[in-house]
């Protein structure tokens, strides 16, 4: 049985990912007698403390248009090439892979018709 048959169409499911590790508080603040607050905590000259950390694993990105690219060199580029219902310009996907420094530094985002971009 597949996890994800009954996730709905286009979610995308991201786990939370836990992390572990210690820190030596003494490192960090060498001053004796010190408190610090952590969490509303009160750690007093103690050693090793072990810390929990949550997180989504998302990574910022960046997004410009079409026209933004003319002129730019681009590292590297996810292109989707499934063109809006209307006018169709075939310049809107010229643009970007024109100006890409390699094929294989193009990743496009989904399965297109090859048909509608010619």
């Amino acid at each position: 049985m597949n996890k994800f048959e009954n996730l709905k169409s286009q979610i995308i499911p991201v786990r939370v990912v836990e992390k572990t590790f210690e820190v030596s508080i003494q490192q960090l603040y060498p001053e004796k007698g010190s408190i610090i607050k952590v969490l509303g905590a009160k750690i007093k000259n103690k050693t090793i403390n072990s810390i929990q950390r949550r997180r989504l694993p998302l990574v910022s990105a960046y997004s410009i248009t079409a026209h933004k690219s003319q002129g730019q060199t681009l590292l590297k580029i996810i292109i989707d090439l499934n063109m809006p219902s209307g006018m169709i310009e075939v310049a809107s996907s010229y643009f970007p892979l024109s100006h890409v420094q390699r094929l294989a530094n193009v990743a496009i985002l989904r399965d297109f018709n090859i048909s509608a971009s010619r």
